[in-house]
């Protein structure tokens, strides 16, 4: 999805904020409810992400926000195959860099900032309100034998993903599931209380890093609740942009897709 930005600037023109109001209305509607793979990539100066849903075969080049849902299988409903990391060059090659990553090893890590470790809401209310999970409660992120466990107090840590080769291309899947207790990827207890849970992390590869990207997870909620969780977390990607990338901003949203996937 595209960048967000604050809606006052002291130092551009009226009109600007007016059509920036309006772009930042239309893009919130837009970030809910989207199951995407994450996708990877490099502009050479540092690491960007994308979306891409499989199901619908869309992709969009700039996403920071992804959601995904426990309970798709009533059999083993606190555990899922998400996220998805994928930067096929199948649709990425009109992206920088034909979408590609430079080689090492792309890490996941915790997002040591603003609402980077695990956040709990339990859906109630006009709108979403956010704060640190229950000490004890935890999401963990699996891949192979490596584990990266995010609690509520959580400020540091990282997973490996995939070693990426000269190719710059990636397609896995991390296991994520939700519990307390235990450690490594066991829980003692599996499972939590319904509602959203949401942290933000950085990805890294070759030298390069991202800005923040969350994941927003519905436990046992409707589709609405978790896009107004999807789309509090979306605001917490505003960065401050200057005049250039209001109007860079104002003109992209021109040709913007709204796309709601399921």
């Amino acid at each position: 999805m595209a960048p967000y930005f604050m809606p006052y600037f002291t130092s551009c023109h009226r009109a600007f904020r007016l059509g920036a109001i309006a772009v930042a209305a239309a893009l919130l509607s837009s970030v809910a409810c989207a199951h995407n793979d994450v996708v990877p990539y490099s502009n050479g100066t540092k690491i960007l992400t994308g979306g891409h849903d499989d199901l619908a075969s869309t992709t969009d080049e700039l996403f920071s926000v992804f959601g995904y849902d426990f309970g798709e299988n009533p059999n083993d409903p606190w555990v899922i195959g998400d996220p998805g990391f994928n930067n096929s060059s199948a649709f990425t090659t009109s992206f920088p860099n034909a979408g590609a990553l430079p080689a090492g090893t792309l890490e996941l890590s915790v997002f040591s900032g603003n609402y980077g470790s695990l956040h709990y809401w339990d859906g109630t209310g006009t709108s979403a309100a956010f704060s640190p999970v229950a000490s004890g409660v935890e999401i963990n992120f699996n891949r192979g034998s490596n584990n990266l466990r995010i609690g509520g107090a959580t400020a540091s840590g990282s997973l490996s993903i995939a070693t990426i080769s000269a190719a710059g291309r990636v397609h896995n899947h991390l296991q994520t599931s939700l519990g307390a207790g235990g450690s490594g990827g066991l829980f003692t207890t599996l499972g939590a209380a319904d509602g959203i849970y949401a942290f933000g992390a950085t990805l890294s590869s070759g030298g390069l890093s991202s800005d923040p990207i969350y994941f927003v997870f519905n436990a046992g909620k409707s589709e609405a609740i978790h896009d107004v969780g999807i789309d509090f977390y979306a605001t917490q990607t505003v960065p401050e942009p200057s005049c250039f990338a209001l109007l860079t901003l104002g003109v992209a949203v021109l040709a913007f897709r709204r796309k709601r996937h399921r």
